[in-house]
């Protein structure tokens, strides 16, 4: 990881939101190798970071949205400090002495921590608290990676895309990320794993969805005298099916009794044109 890393993992714990985002990337696995280097440069670079009035243009991070949400995050940032196998990195509790504490404001926080079954690395604190975590083996950061009841968003840092592309195929998430921690763009199909909502919000997948239905239609085929008729091969076009069949094609559409030989519908062959789909099943 470089410095460019730094600054996109920023942005992927949403940080200058306070990190007050559904999508903010509150676990932070990083390998053993470059592990204290990297949190250093992360380290360095909130450090840049102004916390002040959510109004003025220079201002990078504002305020949690009410005490409620303030008292919540802060009491995680307590826990972290008590914890005597948790080490900070940057942040904390705001000193009662600045001017911090003329709204709610809080620091960004960054713990390191060797267990993924801690409580805030387990949780969604909704606030700007990022808990780094060692990793060795690919497999058992996988593993810790879908060791959640969430999964909406990850992000991956490479510089091998293969290696990217293959991780993002295991992990579980609706959206995934490789090198970059941006937001969704006009289309894109928006939607969790697990907890992480049900269906998929703002693209045609979501429409299609939320406003209409799938039906199944199954035929029995076999059963006796059951007859191919014009009308039958004309419903069949009309919702794009194409029957695949041991039954001579002369005899389709001829009205003759069919029910000796098998007929069915692969489903590599269906075709959702209507939204509907039909299955002609021959007792296979």
């Amino acid at each position: 990881m470089c410095i460019r890393d730094s600054e996109g993992i920023i942005a992927a714990m949403r940080f200058t939101r306070q990190s007050q985002s559904c999508t903010a990337g509150s676990r932070l696995f990083i390998h053993e190798d470059i592990f204290d280097e990297f949190l250093e440069k992360l380290k360095h670079k909130l450090s840049k970071l102004k916390i002040g009035d959510p109004l003025d243009e220079k201002t990078d991070i504002g305020t949690i949205i009410n005490k409620k949400q303030y008292d919540k995050v802060c009491s995680y940032i307590k826990e972290g400090l008590d914890d005597k196998n948790t080490k900070l990195i940057c942040g904390g509790l705001p000193n009662k002495d600045e001017k911090l504490n003329l709204g709610y404001f809080t620091l960004p926080t960054i713990f390191a921590n060797t267990s993924n079954n801690w409580r805030l690395a387990r949780e969604e604190i909704f606030g700007p608290v990022l808990v780094a975590i060692k990793w060795k083996n690919e497999q058992d950061v996988i593993k810790m990676a879908n060791d959640s009841h969430y999964g909406l968003a990850a992000y991956i840092w490479t510089k091998n895309l293969t290696k990217g592309i293959n991780m993002a195929n295991k992990v579980e998430s609706g959206w995934i990320q490789i090198n970059q921690g941006l937001g969704q763009v006009p289309g894109h199909s928006y939607g969790g794993f697990k907890q992480s909502g049900i269906g998929k919000e703002f693209s045609l997948e979501g429409m299609l969805d939320s406003y209409t239905q799938k039906k199944n239609i199954t035929i029995n085929c076999v059963s006796p005298g059951f007859i191919v008729s014009d009308m039958t091969m004309n419903i069949a076009e009309k919702v794009k099916l194409y029957l695949t069949s041991r039954i001579p094609m002369g005899k389709l559409g001829t009205g003759e009794d069919v029910s000796n030989s098998v007929a069915f519908l692969s489903s590599e062959q269906a075709s959702y044109i209507t939204g509907e789909t039909l299955h002609v099943n021959g007792g296979m």
